[in-house]
């Protein structure tokens, strides 16, 4: 999908449309679109070239949320070349798919401003492989993300993707809507109530 930006300005807010596992974490939760989400989007398919999976389905390792998290992790662990598909192993040079892994990897970072724009890509894919910079970790695309803002004033437990888990705004609302529900129950009874003129019990009126 593409979309033009309006003439001089790098950056539009827009309604959210696109292919789940290609779509940049900010595009997703907040609707901003800019040259930085489609880097995400080209990082997300070098990634799945390499590998041979497809980060909206992927299911191999269930302690990856999807293909960008098992790359970073093994890439951390120094077995980046792990996630080479077992087709291009035998043809594919190691220290070039380990630099386009990397490539990848930092065109998929979580914050837009760290990712390299396509014109750098580009002069790092025309060079021999040498020194780049260490990626940091990835976003998580497409329909790991809700569309969900954190209250004013609420603290983020989310990890380093830096938003909010939705399931404890959900269990505090629950659990507030509760309280109140008890609350005006008590007072119903109360108002519905007066003393008895013997000192007795309370009589319902």
């Amino acid at each position: 999908m593409a979309r033009l930006f309006p003439e001089g300005e790098s950056n539009v807010n827009t309604r959210v449309a696109g292919t789940n596992g290609y779509m940049a974490p900010e595009y997703v939760m907040h609707g901003q679109l800019s040259a930085k989400a489609d880097v995400f989007s080209f990082g997300v398919l070098v990634l799945e070239l390499i590998s041979g999976q497809k980060n909206s389905s992927f299911n191999l390792n269930v302690d990856a949320q999807n293909l960008l998290d098992w790359a970073y992790k093994l890439y951390k662990k120094g077995k980046g070349l792990e996630i080479m598909d077992a087709a291009i192993v035998p043809s594919a040079p190691p220290e070039q798919v380990s630099f386009c892994i990397r490539i990848g990897l930092l065109c998929v970072q979580s914050d837009p401003k760290t990712r390299p724009d396509m014109h750098r890509v580009v002069i790092m894919l025309s060079k021999k492989p040498g020194h780049l910079d260490e990626p940091m970790r990835p976003g998580i695309a497409g329909n790991r993300y809700r569309r969900s803002r954190p209250r004013p004033g609420s603290s983020s437990t989310a990890g380093a993707s830096g938003f909010s888990d939705s399931h404890t705004s959900e269990s505090t609302f629950n659990c507030n809507t509760n309280t109140a529900s008890a609350s005006a129950s008590a007072t119903t009874l109360a108002s519905s109530s007066k003393s008895d003129p013997h000192g007795k019990r309370p009589m319902k009126s």
